[in-house]
């Protein structure tokens, strides 16, 4: 049960890693942030941890807000796509 659940996932890992590390520019990110995470203290990561949840919710506002704008012009003009 378990492994069923689990092996989707590691199958889709392991194809993002392909893609990344199919680039040049995925292996340089890669190895900076092999390196920086033995230089950095921990608080770096939570900081990092922190400004991507608030950029992913400011992102969700302005996604939802906007798509509400358009279903209420929608609305409004009688559209029904």
């Amino acid at each position: 049960m378990v492994i069923q659940v689990f092996i989707p996932i590691v199958e889709r890992i392991g194809l993002k890693l392909q893609a990344i590390l199919g680039q040049s520019w995925g292996w340089v990110l890669s190895a900076g942030a092999f390196l920086l995470s033995f230089m950095a203290p921990v608080k770096y990561a939570f900081v990092a941890m922190g400004v991507s949840v608030a950029a992913d919710l400011l992102f969700c506002d302005g996604v939802c807000l906007e798509t509400a704008e358009v279903y209420a012009v929608a609305d409004r003009t009688g559209y029904t796509g």
